[in-house]
């Protein structure tokens, strides 16, 4: 009983300390051109309506991103769609203060079930990689598209066969990783 409290009074503790942290690494990294871009904004030309769209798209993309966080780790461990968006922001904010962001796939999984946490960090992992593997096949779509308002020195035939390329060996690659999970 007391180890389960004194556990939630660390866990509590040491999400205070990361959010301090983070604010404080946003704040360093920041601190030196944003006086001088508040300088220069101008009140009456900041579109209101513009800014709330777009907080309300980044909770939008996060709570896609918790659920499918949560549907694919749904084998090892249930957990509730509010819990998966605390634990999908928990990560990012671990992500934005570590190289590369690589601290945001383990945060989610430590904070869960630590007898599972190999598993859940390998679902995470393939739920990612599946992202970046969506991303590039409607971004290669995209780019297919426009080609022609690009003025570059290759030919659209190579661009296609190399974005096919690309997209067939992360497929196999997914598909290998995918059944390590089993």
């Amino acid at each position: 009983m007391k180890t389960n409290k004194l556990y939630k009074y660390i866990n509590l503790l040491l999400r205070i300390i990361i959010g301090i942290g983070a604010v404080w690494f946003i704040y360093i990294k920041l601190r030196d051109d944003l006086l001088l871009n508040l300088k220069q904004i101008n009140i009456e030309d900041i579109n209101y309506n513009l800014i709330f769209i777009a907080v309300l798209m980044l909770f939008f993309n996060w709570g896609i991103e918790a659920i499918k966080w949560r549907y694919s780790i749904r084998k090892v461990e249930e957990i509730s769609i509010f819990k998966a968006f605390k634990l999908t922001i928990t990560g990012i904010t671990l992500g934005l203060i570590t190289p590369n962001r690589i601290a945001e796939i383990p945060a989610r999984a430590l904070l869960l079930n630590r007898n599972s946490f190999n598993k859940l960090v390998l679902k995470t992992v393939v739920s990612s990689f599946s992202q970046v593997i969506i991303t590039l096949l409607v971004g290669g779509i995209g780019f297919a598209i426009t080609y022609h308002q690009f003025n570059l020195e290759i030919s659209f035939i190579t661009v296609v066969l190399s974005l096919l390329f690309c997209s067939v060996l992360l497929l196999v690659l997914y598909f290998k990783v995918n059944k390590l999970e089993s």
